[in-house]
């Protein structure tokens, strides 16, 4: 969506902020990209390897530090 942020975070963490997002519509997107990720074929040498994703969520409001949010 237009009003979705990405960034990341270092290393292989990103963070995802969806405004207006309750935190069960912001999981079902985390299980959305999680299950695109594994149809991502990946081939080292004669390997195949499957991507996968750990994700969660949290909620905020404008009085919320980045910081404490990211914690959560």
């Amino acid at each position: 969506r237009a009003t979705d942020l990405i960034g990341r975070l270092g290393g292989d963490e990103f963070a995802v902020i969806m405004p207006d997002t309750p935190a069960l519509g912001a999981l079902v997107r985390g299980e959305r990209v999680e299950a695109l990720l594994q149809q991502v074929p990946l081939l080292v040498g004669d390997t195949q390897l499957t991507v996968s994703a750990a994700y969660g969520a949290a909620s905020y409001d404008s009085t919320d530090d980045v910081k404490d949010v990211l914690k959560r």
